[in-house]
């Protein structure tokens, strides 16, 4: 199952796609880690408070954590594509 995405941003990250979603609260996002390599795609879930530059490098280092512990490099960087 793929996470439709509506006002938010998306990012490929080795393996990994990263989502932001906007939500109803001023300077809320949800931010979402999806490991396309396992049934259960979603392996991170987490709802911030903040700019959406702090929501997108926030999840770049959740990803690179995450890839890490998984014995994968994460990626240098890490492009966006925004709604």
């Amino acid at each position: 199952m793929e996470l439709e995405l509506e006002h938010g941003c998306r990012a490929d990250c080795g393996p990994l796609v990263l989502r932001i979603q906007t939500t109803a609260s001023v300077n809320g996002f949800l931010i979402y880690m999806e490991d396309l390599r396992i049934e259960r795609r979603i392996v991170y879930e987490h709802a911030a408070q903040s700019t959406l530059e702090f929501a997108q490098e926030y999840a770049a280092v959740e990803g690179g954590k995450y890839l890490s512990s998984h014995q994968k490099a994460p990626p240098e960087t890490v492009d966006w594509r925004c709604s």
